[in-house]
């Protein structure tokens, strides 16, 4: 029922009743960068570099050729003053943080909140000399043209100088060959390494010269249903403006390939109407599509109903919100409590107090990760946690959530704490989420989910589970799971993601297995040595 947002004109007592609070407003990007840079700073492994003036004596050096004040090092962690990639860098040098940690997060969460889509990297970049810049451009290309691995930090470097320097040239081909092997590795990656090849194929994606070429590889990847995933490729579209993205877009809505391309559509239409990428007869026709969806109960799961109305609200000039305090986002009674704890535990749980500082974004990058309706923003909230001091005590927080949920009956919710561990998870969280993914008993979903997150999550689960998980599958010999199919493609997609050729082959060649699913295990032995060895298996 539709409220009016007038209220009562009066009221029966004739008292006047006090205005609601306004909501503060939603952080920026800069201010989410700039989180990112302090909570590293301050809760690191390194005490010292929790005063300013230490680390701000030390900042010289590396990627930062010249002297920073405290000021500076305020201004950056604030917000005032938008922080450049040699910065990042150099935090993440002084910080003892992988290389490209915080870059990549920085350069994702840009990127998604960009108010027009482009090529060139909102994290700025110094383009430097052009001959250099060429013939790295060179050396670069021999590599990714050839049956050479390509590292994640190569196609970030690659792609920045195309980006940064217009005037280098590349023939239709070799772009053509460029965004199909980036979209290949991008698929089949994780971690840090397909933060970078994301990045790097959305800044193809945006390129005048590339974006034709690698609008094509996605639609293409989309319609081959003898493909394994199919939700990248979709939602990737919602990065370019060519008109040929919004008519894949839309053709994955009419004609959808599978459930999971119909999913990436919805989500590419959250960032493409903001973005206006639709024509007038286009958003007429999503607006018919997306009202039919979101009051499709039978037809449609709520993942895909809630997204739709998203889109729906958006078309009517809404920007897609996180649900209010007083609603739960799954739907589920616990979503807002079970935030509040986890958030509790995790602040109660750093390494040490910082005077005069009480963290104003963890609370909502917490809630945003299981209650927006938006999985994209879902999975960049997780991300953010996850490139900070607070990624294990909240993984074990929510961990201990899990256990104690009713995980038959809070079927989303159990699959948001899922999702979530998958990106902030480690060793310590695997052993429940392992023995959810083997429980007989459970919902699909949530069987599917944690199988799914268990691919991605830190650490590594041994051959004996994979092989349990295995056996679980219809027509492997063990107990047959209710409508196992989905769950036994997010075993094999586990599988190849962990990079188990040997379990692979024996999914491929066992005549007792779904040929669905030896289908499956087979497309991931078919993927190039190059590819796997680039992208596969947790590389960088």
């Amino acid at each position: 029922m539709v409220k009016s947002t007038r209220g009562r004109p009066y009221g029966s007592s004739g008292r006047r009743r006090s205005a609601a609070p306004a909501r503060a407003p939603l952080p920026t990007t800069q201010d989410r960068a700039a989180w990112l840079l302090r909570v590293n700073r301050l809760y690191g492994r390194e005490p010292r570099w929790a005063k300013g003036d230490s680390f701000a004596r030390s900042f010289h050096g590396g990627s930062w050729p010249a002297q920073v004040s405290v000021s500076s090092i305020s201004r950056w962690e604030t917000g005032v003053t938008r922080v450049g990639q040699p910065a990042v860098r150099r935090y993440e040098q002084l910080l003892g943080l992988p290389p490209g940690q915080l870059t990549a997060t920085i350069d994702i969460l840009h990127r998604y909140a960009a108010p027009s889509a482009g090529a060139v990297p909102l994290l700025a970049r110094a383009p430097g000399d052009l001959g250099a810049a060429e013939r790295r451009v060179d050396a670069l290309l021999d590599r990714a043209l050839d049956d050479t691995p390509v590292t994640g930090a190569e196609w970030d470097e690659l792609t920045v100088l195309l980006v940064l320097h217009p005037q280098l040239r590349l023939r239709s081909r070799d772009w053509t060959a460029l965004a199909e092997r980036l979209l290949t590795e991008s698929l089949v990656s994780d971690g840090l390494a397909w933060q970078q090849r994301h990045e790097a194929l959305n800044r193809v994606l945006g390129h005048p010269s590339g974006q034709v070429a690698a609008v094509s590889a996605c639609i293409a990847w989309a319609a081959d249903a003898h493909n394994q995933v199919f939700l990248e490729p979709v939602c990737l579209l919602d990065s370019s403006a060519h008109p040929d993205a919004a008519s894949g877009v839309l053709a994955q809505l009419a004609r959808p390939t599978n459930d999971s391309a119909f999913l990436g559509a919805l989500l590419a239409c959250v960032r493409k109407v903001r973005l206006q990428h639709f024509d007038r007869p286009q958003s007429a026709a999503l607006t018919r599509l997306v009202n039919q969806v979101a009051h499709d109960a039978d037809g449609h799961q709520a993942e895909e109903r809630a997204l739709a109305a998203v889109v729906s609200r958006m078309l009517d000039g809404a920007p897609p919100s996180l649900p209010a305090r007083t609603r739960t986002g799954p739907g589920e009674r616990y979503g807002s409590d079970i935030a509040a704890r986890v958030t509790a535990c995790a602040l109660s749980a750093v390494s040490r107090e910082i005077p005069r500082f009480t963290d104003p974004l963890l609370p909502l990058l917490v809630r945003e990760m299981l209650l927006h309706p938006v999985f994209d923003l879902r999975l960049y909230a997780a991300m953010m946690v996850a490139a900070t001091p607070y990624r294990a005590p909240v993984a074990a927080a929510m961990s201990y959530e899990l256990s104690r949920l009713a995980v038959a009956r809070e079927v989303t919710l159990a699959g948001r704490l899922l999702e979530a561990l998958r990106i902030v998870g480690g060793t310590a969280e695997r052993p429940l989420v392992q023995r959810l993914a083997l429980a007989p008993t459970l919902p699909e979903a949530v069987v599917r989910a944690a199988t799914s997150a268990l691919a991605h999550m830190g650490g590594a689960s041994p051959r004996s589970f994979w092989e349990n998980a295995l056996a679980l599958t219809p027509g492997a010999g063990g107990a047959s799971r209710p409508a196992g199919g989905r769950a036994a493609s997010a075993a094999v997609y586990g599988l190849g993601i962990s990079g188990e050729t040997d379990l692979l082959r024996r999914v491929s060649g066992d005549p007792r297995i779904p040929s669905k699913t030896r289908a499956a295990a087979s497309w991931w032995l078919r993927l190039p040595s190059r590819v796997r060895a680039g992208g596969a298996a947790k590389r960088a």
